[in-house]
């Protein structure tokens, strides 16, 4: 798990790892009050050394990266969901998702389009749990709200 933080994660964020990982081997990596690129990229180099360096007492199977912002709420067996997602539709380099409670306050920046000017609208587009194939997702750049 790779988690570029302010500092320090919400309680919300805290309880959504501790019902998620149960049953679950993972490290978790944190790099905390750097710019959200900076921390992203050191967070990947972890990943990289981790996957080259095991940190675990076993030799995993398989091997996945999850990236979770420092504020993010979401629902017991959203990592299970994401590893079963994973594990079956092989293909996909990347899954993201919109859970939790705050789902309905947030824009989504996941595009069907390229162009940008379409996103998959739940319940409209597809249904709250279906899997859409998107051509970009946002990692923080080009607007206030974190772009693709």
């Amino acid at each position: 798990m790779c988690m570029p933080t302010r500092g320090q994660i919400t309680w919300e964020t805290y309880l959504a790892l501790s019902h998620n990982m149960k049953g679950i081997q993972a490290s978790i990596a944190i790099v905390g009050r750097l710019p959200v690129i900076q921390a992203r990229n050191r967070l990947a180099q972890i990943a990289l050394d981790h996957r080259q360096n095991n940190p675990f007492p076993f030799t995993p199977r398989e091997w996945y990266v999850f990236w979770l912002d420092d504020d993010a709420w979401f629902l017991p067996g959203g990592v299970a969901t994401f590893l079963s997602a994973m594990r079956e539709y092989r293909h996909f380099d990347a899954i993201f998702g919109k859970f939790g409670v705050r789902s309905p306050f947030c824009h989504p920046f996941a595009y069907k389009s390229e162009s940008g000017e379409s996103y998959p609208r739940e319940n409209e587009d597809c249904g709250p749990t279906e899997l859409v194939e998107i051509t970009r997702a946002g990692f923080h750049r080009d607007s206030p709200y974190g772009a693709p």
